[in-house]
């Protein structure tokens, strides 16, 4: 919370303020926001992704016959489709509350 000490410089007869808050306390909830974010976009992918891979499972045949490593991304493409337009939106979502 802010927290500041209202002063009377007395030769003026002005109010002044003693800020010493630092930059996390004054942004604390759009930390909170951002990092929610990031947790829910993440869960998201990785929650795509078991159940893209659990559904993939069968192929294991096809997996065995190629490489690996490009067969894993060929099978995988379909789950980039849908979890990237996510994670894009959740990007801006988190990049608008920051600079509110």
């Amino acid at each position: 919370m802010s927290h500041r000490a209202r002063n009377i410089d007395n030769n003026n007869n002005q109010y002044y303020y003693n800020d010493d808050v630092s930059w996390c306390e004054q942004n604390m909830i759009k930390l909170i926001i951002i990092i929610c974010l990031t947790i829910v976009a993440i869960g998201c992918s990785i929650a795509l992704a078991i159940v893209y891979i659990q559904d993939t499972q069968r192929e294991r045949a096809f997996l065995a016959k190629k490489n690996t490593w490009t067969a894993r991304v060929e099978q995988c493409a379909p789950i980039l489709n849908i979890a990237g337009p996510i994670i894009k939106n959740l990007i801006k979502v988190a990049f608008s509350v920051l600079l509110i």
